[in-house]
């Protein structure tokens, strides 16, 4: 089901295999046949098969009759209306499938003449291509803008490199450590209390709240060598997330980190934005990632790793310029990059609207 994308029916990422080689449970499907993904309704998982084959058992196949076009069909299951339809009429809350009652009872097709449908399909597929192209090179743009941004964060950082000479980041700090997990692990975490920061909330210039872990005042006591405090800046250290790196916010205090995340805690002479700018550098990051694999079967930044990276240091007051310069950067970049989205937006929401009048009579 993950080969299908969601709203559009193409085929991604699929490599044939045989069914023998299959053990899991397993539907079989013919050529022609419209593939509707139960799972998850809101997914709007549809495909027209392009050839024989089998497929996971949250897939329902419909044989279309004679009088039914399967791309018909198809768009059909794909409009707002039925998806809506579809999850109200679902069976479990935690993993919501669509029941056999909503297409032996309940969903109603809108059937017109064959010749009529092949029109509809026809009109669709020319409108919804035009749009499709237009939302690439939109989600093209948005590339470009990220490439754009981090070509000119390098730029910054490479004029300083010039300038300036380096100092090791040991000198240049008052504290570098991570933390641990509780004993007991996620099974100790509490409602509320002391925030505990995990891998999962470190991204690159962005703390995210989302699943932030509580300890009570007993746990913390057991972490106090890494409490958290304001400026500091929070480096991901092992793992997939290996490299990721902002500042921790103020609003988050108390906190502790746990030992997948270190604690930088810059000295008088290092700016903590400055830093934290630096160290996502892509050029910086790139070595740090090169550092982290070294060749392990697990990717890891060691503490003294981290000590010994060389870091440009210019007078405090142009590393608060290079911040503001860094700043403006990137509040262009969001500014570009949300007209992008915006504009993506708007067009998959005329992509619903016509899908829905295509079946009112409306096309």
């Amino acid at each position: 089901m993950e080969n299908i994308e969601s709203n559009t029916g193409k085929l991604t990422n699929f490599l044939p295999s045989k069914g023998s080689e299959i053990n899991s449970t397993k539907v079989e499907f013919k050529k022609g046949m419209v593939l509707y993904g139960k799972l998850r309704p809101y997914l709007n998982k549809v495909f027209v098969a392009e050839f024989d084959g089998v497929a996971t058992t949250e897939i329902i196949p419909f044989d279309c009759y004679e009088n039914v076009d399967a791309q018909y069909l198809a768009y059909f299951l794909r409009t707002q209306y039925f998806v809506e339809l579809a999850m109200n009429n679902c069976s479990g809350a935690r993993m919501p499938r669509a029941t056999t009652n909503l297409f032996q009872k309940i969903a109603q097709v809108p059937i017109t003449s064959i010749d009529n449908q092949k029109r509809i399909v026809e009109k669709l597929d020319a409108l919804l291509t035009r749009i499709d192209t237009a939302i690439e090179h939109l989600q093209e743009s948005i590339t470009l803008a990220d490439a754009l941004y981090a070509s000119s964060l390098d730029q910054v950082f490479e004029e300083v490199y010039k300038s300036y000479q380096t100092k090791c980041l040991s000198s240049l700090t008052t504290k570098i450590g991570s933390g641990a997990t509780p004993k007991g692990g996620q099974k100790a975490y509490k409602d509320s209390g002391i925030s505990l920061i995990r891998s999962l909330n470190v991204y690159d210039s962005v703390f995210k709240p989302e699943g932030l872990a509580f300890i009570d005042d007993n746990q913390a006591s057991k972490l106090s060598n890494v409490e958290v405090e304001t400026g500091d800046v929070l480096l991901n250290i092992t793992g997939a997330s290996i490299a990721r790196c902002c500042i921790a916010p103020d609003d988050l205090l108390p906190a502790r980190v746990n030992q997948h995340v270190c604690i930088i805690r810059p000295n008088e002479l290092l700016d903590s934005q400055y830093l934290n700018y630096l160290l996502v550098s892509p050029k910086f990051k790139s070595a740090l990632l090169f550092q982290g694999a070294g060749g392990a079967t697990r990717q890891a930044l060691t503490k003294a790793m981290i000590s010994n990276l060389e870091i440009p240091l210019p007078p405090l007051n142009v590393q608060l310029e290079l911040v503001g310069k860094v700043q403006t950067l990137g509040e262009k970049h969001r500014l570009l990059k949300a007209q992008f989205s915006f504009k993506v937006s708007d067009l998959i929401d005329l992509k619903a609207s016509i899908l829905d009048s295509a079946f009112k009579g409306e096309l």
